[in-house]
């Protein structure tokens, strides 16, 4: 039985790939006694849940090993942990525009919903100013929790002072674990 690793070339066509190091688009397939040969496509006469045989007449199976799943699934935490990288960025840059407008950051209070709704002001001067919403909804990272917003030491809002800390729970979703991603702004 040969083992034959093969990815999309973006165009539909099978090209092989090599095998360490590549994640993008791959199936394993193994064949049994036709190492060389392609899997044979899904056409109108022979319909897609069909399996392709080889050419001894055994089955060809899409069944991944353990070391690429391993390899799979650290590919995809990375995704995972990259998009709310920059989920907590387009936060940050919706806090500045708050700030540029506003002249301060929000409170604790307000926190990041002030982004999205305009709040009840007790100056009409500064409701005026408010030019949202900053965000079109609440931010959550990609496993689905929110987005935590806190003003930091020296963050007075008033003062304009802006320290602030964007973070996310991470995969745990538990605060405070080594898996939290966080994003700083210091004064």
């Amino acid at each position: 039985m040969g083992i034959l690793l093969r990815r999309s070339d973006g165009q539909g066509r099978r090209v092989r790939a090599r095998p360490a190091g590549v994640v993008a688009g791959l199936a394993l397939v193994l064949t049994a006694g036709c190492s060389e040969r392609p899997a044979p496509r899904p056409s109108a006469s022979r319909p897609a849940t069909k399996r392709a045989t080889g050419a001894t007449g055994a089955a060809t199976t899409t069944r991944p090993t353990g070391t690429a799943l391993a390899t799979l699934r650290r590919a995809f935490n990375k995704g995972m942990i990259d998009q709310t990288r920059v989920t907590l960025v387009q936060v940050s840059m919706a806090l500045e525009r708050f700030y540029l407008q506003m002249g301060r950051y929000p409170t604790e209070e307000e926190g990041l919903r002030a982004l999205r709704v305009k709040l009840a002001f007790d100056d009409e001067a500064l409701a005026a100013k408010w030019a949202g919403p900053y965000l079109n909804a609440d931010p959550k990272d990609a496993w689905g929790h929110d987005v935590n917003y806190a003003l930091l030491e020296g963050g007075d809002t008033e003062a304009g002072v802006g320290a602030y800390k964007l973070w996310s729970l991470g995969p745990d979703g538990q605060s405070g674990t080594e898996d939290d991603i966080v994003h700083t702004i210091a004064p």
